[in-house]
């Protein structure tokens, strides 16, 4: 197994969830809505969710999806404007 793959993939996801993050933390401020009032429609902690817009812990599906949800997002937009930045080749 060539480790140099491993390690440019680690690099490539970490990039991914500090996209996802803040382009979640994007949504939310244009909102104009606070963490704690999102983390309560999501029955999530603030303290999770602060993490997730950082970059700093992986947003599950479900997890975006409800985001998404509260924010009046379309998801296959969001996963478009994720791929395009992050420069994700299929």
């Amino acid at each position: 197994m060539n480790n140099n793959y491993i390690i440019r993939s680690n690099v490539e996801k970490k990039d991914t969830d500090v996209i996802v993050g803040s382009k979640l933390r994007e949504l939310r401020q244009k909102l104009e809505l606070s963490n704690k009032s999102v983390s309560r429609q999501i029955n999530f902690s603030t303290s999770a969710l602060s993490l997730i817009e950082k970059g700093k812990r992986k947003a599950s599906f479900d997890t975006v999806l409800k985001l998404l949800k509260v924010y009046k997002s379309d998801p296959a937009q969001f996963m478009i404007d994720i791929v395009n930045e992050s420069g994700i080749k299929g």
